[in-house]
């Protein structure tokens, strides 16, 4: 049978934990960062192309909302009684490429015009972002860290590539942020069945809205919410099975869309079996990476061919991405496995905006406006009490690839690669110490642990 996860009780509750200290100008500042990102986008909406572009690393279209197009055509072209994986719906990159699930959820935009509904849109992609900065600021009130305010986590947040990038394309990405979000919220309450089916539903939905999320449900796993899992995955068999005939259409055109790319077992056949100077003209394809993408699946070849590393660019790429990510996975997913209830329940969200990360590089299209997952990571659980060696190397790295102005001194895309997976493992690392740090102070309630920057 399966068993729930024991509520763990918020910081507050124990007399002895010393206040995290506040920054009275943070708030200030993150207000006016997000004051700044709202007549930003004001002026780029009345303008109707992203305003200042030329001077950011964001590959912008001729227009706002390129991504949002194909999801509101083909919203309307489903309410209207048709058909958008078999029939045109006016979209010129083909039939519709997303889960039926995406259809009713972009159900309202038969209600308005479609630059209507992408101001909109941007408007609820600056309030997800918000709330699940707020999540955050919690969450470091939970963990007895300094004390960030949500204002000003979400100003950087806001401000960063990945959101900028997003808001400009129009991407559905922040609704699994928000499922990441109440899953986590639901797993600090008392166990019940109604919570567990929250948490399950949450984690479903984002599964099937971009299937990367899958590795947040497995992530109930370490964090040992056994009856949430399996509720999990009951109610995403459901929300797959239920519009079944347009899963099925949906999986064969996904399929036809990638039968130009060469299948994972074909490619380590191909690579155990054949020898370098036989190797099949498939392999000696080497796609360009762009400083905005992330597929470590896709550009694995070329990466390691810049850094002159034959033996590894021969690889499937898909291989060499589980070879290289799932090692730090397993170790972090053991050492959340390992801890004490308390310690699952308030690691729980960093934890699965860790996981949703991952699995980002794990797709064979994967853009960096999928990537702001990290970032809001790092912010959740970053101290000044991390030894300095770690804080330089991830605030470096991070800092490279997360702002989104032009840098002359970081032009290699492969390098923008690299520092992405130095965020992911870095990030990981600090989760692991969060760990280590309420287990100390749960031996020692009086430990330097609780003392918030010690």
């Amino acid at each position: 049978m399966f068993c729930a996860m024991p509520a763990a009780p918020l910081p507050d509750d124990s007399p002895d934990v010393e206040r995290p200290r506040e920054y009275a100008l943070l708030p200030v500042f993150g207000c006016a960062l997000i004051v700044l990102w709202a007549a930003w986008w004001i002026a780029a909406i009345a303008q109707g192309q992203l305003w200042g572009v030329q001077n950011t690393r964001i590959p912008a279209w001729k227009f706002l909302g390129l991504d949002f197009q194909h999801n509101y055509d083909a919203a309307r072209f489903w309410i209207a009684g048709h058909n958008p994986y078999a029939e045109d719906f006016g979209d010129w990159r083909g039939t519709f490429a997303y889960p039926p699930v995406v259809l009713p959820l972009f159900a309202w935009c038969a209600l308005l015009p479609r630059f209507a509904a992408y101001v909109v849109w941007c408007a609820f992609v600056g309030v997800s972002i918000a709330l699940g900065s707020a999540v955050a600021a919690r969450t470091r009130d939970a963990l007895c860290l300094i004390r960030v305010p949500a204002p000003f986590i979400a100003g950087l947040m806001l401000w960063s590539l990945p959101v900028l990038f997003a808001t400009e394309r129009g991407q559905t990405d922040v609704l699994v942020l928000l499922a990441l979000a109440g899953a986590a919220i639901a797993l600090r309450r008392p166990p019940s069945w109604g919570r567990d089916l929250l948490i399950g539903a949450c984690l479903a939905v984002a599964t099937w809205i971009k299937i990367y999320p899958a590795f947040a449900l497995l992530g109930l796993i370490p964090l040992r919410a056994w009856r949430a899992f399996g509720l999990g995955a009951l109610e995403a068999a459901l929300i797959g099975l239920v519009p079944l005939r347009a899963t099925m259409q949906w999986i064969q055109t996904s399929a036809e869309a990638q039968k130009d790319r060469v299948g994972f077992v074909t490619e380590i056949n191909q690579w155990l079996f054949h020898r370098a100077s036989h190797r099949p003209a498939e392999l000696t394809l080497y796609p360009t990476i762009s400083q905005d993408a992330h597929s470590l699946t896709t550009y694995w070849s070329t990466f390691w061919r810049h850094f002159d590393l034959w033996w590894l660019e021969r690889m499937p790429g898909a291989l060499g991405a589980l070879l290289v990510l799932m090692p730090p996975t397993i170790w972090l997913s053991l050492r959340v496995a390992r801890s004490s209830p308390v310690v699952r329940a308030r690691l729980a969200y960093p934890y699965l905006l860790w996981l949703a990360a991952m699995a980002t590089f794990l797709m064979p299209v994967s853009y960096d406006y999928n990537l702001f997952y990290l970032p809001l990571a790092a912010l959740t659980v970053w101290d000044r009490r991390d030894p300095w060696l770690i804080t330089a190397v991830l605030g470096l790295a991070t800092f490279v690839w997360w702002q989104p102005m032009v840098l002359p001194w970081f032009e290699d895309a492969e390098v923008f690669m690299g520092l992405k997976l130095v965020s992911l493992l870095g990030v990981g690392v600090i989760i692991a110490r969060r760990a280590r740090d309420i287990e100390e102070s749960q031996e020692s309630p009086g430990s330097a642990a609780l003392r918030p920057g010690a």
